[in-house]
């Protein structure tokens, strides 16, 4: 990784860095078991990283990770990377996603959306998805765990354009998560729907999901 934070970091401004090959993330918070808080992620370049360029970890097998609180993450530019902007830990809570372009990403029928986000209060906005492996904004449970319900996102004003996989091939999809908006998104390109709700994350039957707009 080229930079990595650990438990109980805060208050940390990443900005105006250029990362280029990186073996593993870009810029990752690891498994944490104290919550870290209060990052601005800005104005970066991040380019050819094996894995994900920006990435809040999810969890073990059994045990979700502490995540990341008070988080925004604005202006970026990814490309060619192997996974996404992510944050999977159901814990993640004050998220703010906003005007990053992320063109290129993920490996064909495998793994890579553009942004892909769990928790409560996840605000993914006026971001643009160009070419993305897999369906380019997701908000949904953590993986290898029964997913924790999320509640309030909203996923506005995003540019989506092509979605490169046959199948899981959606612009937005938003799983067991409940109290959000969906409008103003400009999607083109997708082989399957274009907007998807739905209350099952991973094959793990989820609760009912309520009280989504979609304008």
């Amino acid at each position: 990784n080229a930079v990595e934070l650990s438990n109980g970091d805060s208050h940390w401004d990443f900005s105006n860095n250029r990362i280029e090959g990186a073996g593993r993330h870009g810029f990752v918070v690891g498994f944490v078991t104290e919550q870290v808080h209060d990052l601005s992620i800005h104005d970066n370049h991040i380019v050819n990283c094996a894995l994900s360029p920006i990435s809040i970890i999810a969890n073990s097998n059994e045990i979700n990770s502490a995540g990341a609180a008070h988080v925004d993450i604005q202006r970026n530019y990814v490309s060619r990377n192997g996974l996404d902007l992510n944050g999977y830990s159901p814990n993640n809570k004050n998220i703010t996603v906003s005007n990053n372009v992320i063109e290129d990403n993920g490996v064909l029928n495998v793994m890579g959306h553009a942004i892909h986000f769990a928790g409560t209060n996840i605000i993914i906005t006026k971001n643009i998805a160009r070419n993305t492996a897999i369906s380019a904004i997701v908000i949904s449970g953590a993986p290898n765990s029964n997913p924790t319900p999320g509640e309030k996102f909203e996923v506005s004003d995003n540019v989506i354009e092509t979605v490169l996989s046959a199948k899981n091939s959606k612009g937005i999809l938003i799983q067991n998560t409940s109290s959000g908006r969906i409008s103003g998104n400009k999607i083109s390109g997708t082989k399957e729907c274009p907007i998807e709700v739905d209350g099952n994350a991973l094959g793990h039957g989820g609760p009912r999901i309520h009280d989504i707009a979609i304008t």
